[in-house]
């Protein structure tokens, strides 16, 4: 259980830039509809921390809940509050100001940075925007509030502890689909986005590529096993003696199935061992009264394969035994309903 932990707090990391899952107790949705929401956000736990010091210097850290640090470029480490929200597919959002407190503190003395690390973000602004991401089916952008700013030759901070704001959502915000469930990690979007409740309707469709779009055809089939390498044959009193009635049966509605016995390539894209459908076994058949019907003495030939047997492997130009991990019999099957069934072709010797 530990080390899942320890899994699921890199995957939030990675994906979003965050040390820490959200918390939200420190804001509060006062309205919403289909373009907008109005949030107000307010700094809890605001404290000035002694620090380090230098010689006869002393110097304080500042924090507050669900305070983040951020790596930038400004001359002093102050914490800022990021706040992550869903946004259409295709959309985006923009954040104005509606109101805001602000409260003076004296008597802070802060640390300069000894080594400015460059970014791309804009912290002068009250509010930001951050980069637009892909979390798992949605997308999501996020608002950096930067409560703090410092006045070095007064020693005080400017705290804005009360923000008011209104969210414009663009692009397709008033769709209203429906939120699918697709796995045990989907209670992170509750942690981690500020508006999972209308976020929840913008979740992106799940493309499916079917590789094996189609099966075998309409009507009835007859099921049987092969074991061993070799060439088979068909007779109408084989069927016959198998229950299937072959009364006036045309010869060329006969057809055969197989995918050849090699297990199924696990590399979907690949080409070989991954028939788009199952495959149709071209067939020799033998019509000697030349009436087209499949009676007397008829009869079709087919190579059939085993499972546990040598195939030949393309990419690597030489035939490999294969034991089949799953099964000892490889099922043939036949349909009598089909037509212009697929035959090999006789070339003159």
């Amino acid at each position: 259980m530990f080390y899942k932990k320890i899994l699921l707090s890199l995957f939030i990391a990675l994906t979003f830039g965050l040390a820490q899952a959200n918390n939200f107790d420190d804001m509060a949705r006062l309205q919403s509809n289909n373009e907008s929401e109005i949030y107000e956000l307010t700094i809890s736990d605001f404290d000035v921390l002694a620090s380090s010091g230098e010689g006869q210097e002393l110097f304080q850290r500042v924090v507050f809940k669900n305070a983040y640090f951020l790596a930038t470029s400004a001359t002093y480490d102050l914490p800022v509050r990021i706040l992550n929200f869903a946004i259409p597919q295709n959309g985006s959002l923009n954040i104005q100001l509606l109101s805001k407190s602000d409260k003076i503190i004296r008597s802070v003395n802060l640390k300069e940075k000894e080594n400015f690390e460059l970014t791309e973000r804009n912290l002068d602004q009250l509010i930001s925007l951050g980069e637009k991401k892909r979390f798992r089916d949605m997308m999501v952008q996020e608002v950096i509030i930067n409560p703090l700013a410092y006045n070095k030759s007064a020693n005080s901070l400017k705290l804005t502890h009360k923000i008011k704001f209104k969210v414009n959502y663009h692009g397709q915000a008033a769709s209203s689909g429906t939120f699918k469930k697709r796995g045990k990690l989907d209670n992170l979007y509750k942690n981690l986005l500020v508006n999972f409740e209308k976020g929840r309707d913008w979740q992106i469709p799940k493309k499916q590529k079917f590789f094996k779009s189609q099966t075998l055809g309409s009507g009835m089939f007859y099921r049987f096993d092969v074991t061993k390498d070799g060439l088979y044959k068909i007779t109408p009193a084989s069927l016959s003696n198998s229950g299937i009635n072959n009364n006036a049966l045309s010869i060329n509605a006969l057809q055969l199935f197989n995918n050849g016995g090699h297990t199924l390539n696990v590399a979907t894209t690949a080409t070989q061992w991954n028939p788009s459908s199952t495959e149709e076994v071209a067939i020799l058949a033998f019509d000697l009264n030349n009436n087209g019907l499949f009676d007397g003495a008829d009869y079709l030939l087919f190579y059939g394969k085993a499972l546990n047997c040598w195939f030949y492997n393309s990419s690597k130009k030489k035939f490999v035994h294969q034991t089949h991990p799953y099964d000892t019999k490889n099922r043939y099957y036949l349909s009598i309903n089909g037509s212009n069934g697929k035959r090999m072709a006789i070339n003159p010797l």
